[in-house]
């Protein structure tokens, strides 16, 4: 039998009937009240590493989170009967894009990593008078984009349509947030007055760290930077340039896989794993979702969805686990990009080293997504 949330239960949680318009403000009030996640508050507190500045954020709440993605050693569940989102178990609903059947929707997360204590300017100054030995305090917002009502359909088989309207959900709701989070610290760079920082991300597969098998991505709005977010600052502050003018100069031109006029996809020279891949926005001054043009957008959008639907059927030929992280790099300094990091292989103590095993060329990897994605264009896969 077919899974899905109705619309009548996404209503029933809606935090507002026009949740763009509503004060931000009244959303976070929502989210710390009434929403099921503030059972499951955060330590709301990090450390740093001294050695390389990665970032540990401690939330003991998150071990209890419900997993319904099987591992190698627990026997597949039926899925669609173990999908908590399936059977209406939502969290504050903050936005519906109604899709061709459905719709995509952002709730908060159930077990959050930030918490929006601290976004009231009293809770701020409260966080501001305290101290962890290196680290400090982390407040934001931790949310979750269902990609369809539809349990069974993610980026992989949805119209390209529909993900043109997902697409531009996450830019509207990353756009109110960043720009109406008073009490966050200004963003690096002090781009437009947007404040705080975003990741966007999503994980397929239980090596990826995924826990749910129902589609979605994962929007963690904070006052802290994240690791990849500082890479990309510190590499246009050390080059004065963006990574993505520097990719789209020096990467080989004979490991690009496809330019569709605004976006280009590519495999990066320095490929860690076989499939690996990067999209980039030609024009490297768009830094956030909400900058890209409509035309930006739907192109980015097939980049993203025939490099999803690639790195499925190459893992699957190989006879691997379907697993990967997408993430979306946003933010100051970057030039907006897409990475698809497959994870069939294990990280072993190289890779925990910061020394990357690659068991394939990425000569080779061109080759065949670049045929793959030849056969998805003509005859596009569901």
């Amino acid at each position: 039998m077919k899974q899905f949330v109705s619309m009548a239960k996404l209503e029933q949680h809606l935090v507002d009937a026009n949740p763009l318009r509503m004060e931000l403000s009244q959303l976070i009030e929502q989210l710390i009240d009434n929403s099921n996640s503030s059972q499951n508050v955060p330590e709301s507190h990090y450390q740093i590493d001294p050695r390389d500045g990665t970032i540990s954020v401690f939330s003991a709440a998150r071990a209890k989170r419900v997993h319904t993605v099987a591992t190698e050693q627990v026997a597949p569940s039926n899925d669609e009967a173990a999908c908590p989102i399936c059977q209406g178990n939502l969290t504050t609903v903050c936005h519906i894009q109604p899709l061709s059947e459905g719709a995509s929707f952002i709730t908060d997360n159930l077990y959050p990593v930030v918490t929006p204590h601290g976004l009231t300017p009293e809770a701020h100054t409260e966080f501001g008078t305290q101290s962890f030995i290196r680290g400090g305090h982390i407040f934001g917002g931790h949310f979750l984009q269902w990609t369809s009502s539809d349990h069974d359909a993610d980026w992989h088989n949805m119209p390209i349509d529909d993900l043109v309207l997902t697409l531009e959900q996450l830019a509207k709701f990353s756009l109110k947030v960043l720009t109406e989070a008073d009490a966050m610290p200004k963003t690096a760079g002090c781009q437009q007055g947007s404040r705080g920082y975003f990741s966007i991300f999503k994980n397929y597969g239980a090596k990826a760290g995924a826990s749910l098998t129902h589609g979605h991505q994962q929007l963690v709005f904070s006052n802290i930077m994240s690791r990849s977010s500082f890479n990309n600052w510190r590499f246009y502050g050390r080059h004065m340039e963006t990574f993505a003018d520097y990719m789209l100069r020096e990467n080989p031109t004979s490991l690009e896989l496809l330019d569709l006029g605004e976006v280009v996809l590519l495999i990066p020279y320095f490929m860690h794993r076989p499939y690996t891949m990067m999209a980039f926005i030609k024009d490297t001054a768009c830094s956030h979702l909400h900058h890209l043009t409509p035309l930006q957008t739907r192109q980015l959008t097939e980049a993203m969805q025939l490099a999803i639907k690639s790195i499925r059927a190459e893992l699957a030929a190989d006879g691997k686990a379907i697993a990967f992280n997408v993430t979306v790099h946003t933010g100051p300094g970057c030039g907006l990009y897409v990475e698809f990091l497959p994870r069939a292989d294990t990280m072993g103590g190289l890779e925990l080293q910061g020394c990357w095993v690659c068991q394939a060329l990425p000569t080779d990897c061109h080759q065949r997504l670049k045929d793959r994605i030849g056969q998805l264009r003509i005859k596009p896969e569901s």
